[in-house]
C-alpha cells in the first residue's frame, strides 16, 4: 500500500510522474517545483479531455493553485552517483474525465465550458 491506495484500487487512478537529478544528495529536494510540474501535467490532461468532450479548447492559462482537485503526491529519492528525485501524483481517473472535473475548477475556468454545455442544451431542447 502506498499513499493509502491498495494494489486493487490502483487501476482506478491515473499516474503522473516527473523526475529531476540533484547536484548532490545533500541538496534540498525541490518539492514545490516538482509539485508544480506534476500539476501542469494534470492540467494538460484535463484540458485534453475537455477538448475531446467539447471540441473546444480554453486557450487561457490555468493556475494550479486554484484547482481543488484531490491529488496524492509522493516523492522518492534514488541515491547513487547522481541523486534522482521522482515525484508521483495519483488522481482518480473519474475525477479528471468528462464533466466530473468541472466540480474541482474555479468558476473562472469552468464558465468557458458551462457556456458550451448551455449552448448544446439549448440546441437539443428547442
Amino acid at each position: 500500500m502506498c499513499l493509502g491506495i491498495t494494489e486493487d484500487e490502483l487501476g482506478a487512478y491515473t499516474v503522473f510522474e516527473v523526475e529531476e537529478n540533484l547536484s548532490s544528495c545533500a541538496a534540498e529536494v525541490p518539492a514545490e517545483r516538482l509539485r508544480e510540474q506534476l500539476m501542469q501535467k494534470i492540467i494538460i490532461e484535463i484540458k485534453k479531455d475537455l477538448y475531446r468532450n467539447f471540441s473546444e479548447f480554453d486557450p487561457n492559462p490555468w493556475e494550479s493553485g486554484k484547482i481543488q482537485l484531490p491529488v496524492k503526491i509522493a516523492y522518492f529519492i534514488k541515491k547513487s552517483e547522481v541523486c534522482t528525485v521522482r515525484a508521483v501524483a495519483l488522481v482518480k481517473s473519474e475525477d479528471i474525465s468528462g464533466l466530473n472535473v468541472l466540480k474541482y475548477l474555479p468558476y473562472e475556468y469552468k464558465k468557458y465550458y458551462l457556456e458550451k454545455v448551455k449552448v448544446k442544451l439549448d440546441r437539443n431542447f428547442r
